[in-house]
């Protein structure tokens, strides 16, 4: 399936773009708290999971989101934190 060629320039595909959007404003309502890559997946699907395969389309939103200054990221304790960005 073809992808847009804002699409492109981004590195995403339409299911990454979608996430994105629900990602972002995730973090957009929560603009105090910082959350794992899991803790924005339970919150998102309503399903606990111990931890994201790097391809899983929560991951490849935030390093999106992150690329694209819309969320920050961290390391804490060797742990990745994510929160809505400036």
């Amino acid at each position: 399936m073809p992808i847009t060629r804002r699409q492109f320039e981004r590195g995403i595909d339409a299911e990454i773009e979608d996430c994105m959007v629900k990602v972002h404003s995730l973090l957009g309502q929560s603009k105090d708290d910082a959350f794992t890559a899991e803790e924005i997946y339970e919150k998102l699907i309503g399903e606990k999971v111990e931890t994201l395969d790097y391809y899983h389309p929560v991951r490849l939103a935030l390093d999106a989101l992150v690329r694209e200054n819309k969320a920050d990221q961290k390391s804490i304790r060797g742990t990745y934190y994510y929160c809505y960005g400036e």
